[in-house]
This record gives C-alpha cells, sequence and structure tokens, in this order.
C-alpha cells in the first residue's frame, strides 16, 4: 500500500489526486507502520528474523525520514549535489524496502507453523 506513491509518480494510469495528498498518506502510514511495531513488539527487537524484521521495519524508516528532509531541503543546496543526494536518499529507501516482504511473510509463516 505504502508503494503507491512510486507507482503514483511513474504509472500515467494511476496519476489520480493530488500528489501531495498522496505523500502525506505515505507519510502517515509509514509513522503508522512504526507505531505498530512499537505496539506490536512492546519495544522489544527480539532475535532472529524477527529481529531481522524490526531492524529492517526502523531502517526503512530513518531512510524515508532522511529522504524526506533531503527532499525538502534540496533547494537551499547546489543543482547537482541536491539531485545527487536526492538520488542516493531516495535509492537507500528503495533498497531497505526489498528484504521487508520476505521477512513479513517469514515472520507470519513461523506463527502458524509452531
Amino acid at each position: 500500500l505504502l508503494g503507491l506513491l512510486g507507482l503514483r509518480k511513474r504509472v500515467k494510469a494511476v496519476r489520480f489526486g493530488d500528489f501531495a495528498a498522496w505523500r502525506l498518506v505515505h507519510v502517515v502510514l509509514g509513522a503508522a507502520a512504526l507505531a505498530v511495531l512499537l505496539l506490536h513488539t512492546g519495544g522489544r527487537l527480539g532475535h532472529g528474523l524477527n529481529a531481522a524484521l524490526a531492524l529492517t521495519l526502523i531502517g526503512l524508516t530513518v531512510a524515508g525520514g532522511l529522504a524526506g528532509m533531503t527532499i525538502g531541503r534540496e533547494h537551499a543546496v547546489a543543482v547537482r549535489s541536491g539531485r545527487r543526494l536526492r538520488r542516493l536518499t531516495t535509492n537507500l529507501h528503495i533498497a531497505a524496502l526489498w528484504p521487508l516482504p520476505v521477512l513479513l511473510v517469514f515472520h507470519i509463516l513461523k506463527f502458524y507453523w509452531y
């Protein structure tokens, strides 16, 4: 669901609504995911795959925050370095996302398996 923001930017068929509203929903849902993690775990990281899942979600949120701050401050730096920094932080945010679905599936399967 949170990945729809990227689709909104890149796929013409999904370009309905205001981009600022999509971005706000993306930020709110990301923060809500972090709050759910805290409530679900009681603030503990756990062990093994549970720790990997928690750290991945935390890393994803930190990377997203860095990307958001970079985009918000891009106007205050030189054009070339601003674009490079925006690309770097956005790619970091996207790269941090990749392990999340696999870890989440294993987390859910582990619950039903044991």
